[in-house]
């Protein structure tokens, strides 16, 4: 399993974070993603059962996403913790919604 803290990938160098997950699936055989909304910032996912004062932002997230993708290591891949009922005006819906795109488009 590999996983940082949010205030650990929101602190550090991108091209170091991107080296490191470049690292990690290249020692993999295959690679399981989940995205966990709760870890973007709460201007980004109010709708989430836990909202981020500090939290990550969306293109970091996105970024690093596109990395394990490019990986070709890339098996499956899950979005958890959009709750409509504390999502003002569908944001975090919307959110999900751009990751999930960005996982499936070729």
């Amino acid at each position: 399993m590999y996983f940082y803290l949010d205030s650990v990938v929101a602190l550090s160098n991108l091209a170091d974070l991107e080296r490191e997950l470049r690292e990690h699936l290249a020692a993999a055989s295959y690679a399981y993603l989940t995205i966990d909304l709760d870890v973007l910032s709460a201007a980004n996912a109010p709708g989430v059962s836990a909202p981020a004062a500090y939290g990550l932002s969306l293109e970091r997230v996105e970024y690093l996403v596109q990395v394990a993708k490019a990986s070709g290591k890339l098996i499956a891949a899950d979005i958890a913790e959009c709750n409509p009922i504390y999502d003002r005006d569908g944001i975090t819906a919307k959110v999900a919604s751009r990751l999930a795109h960005g996982l499936v488009r070729t």
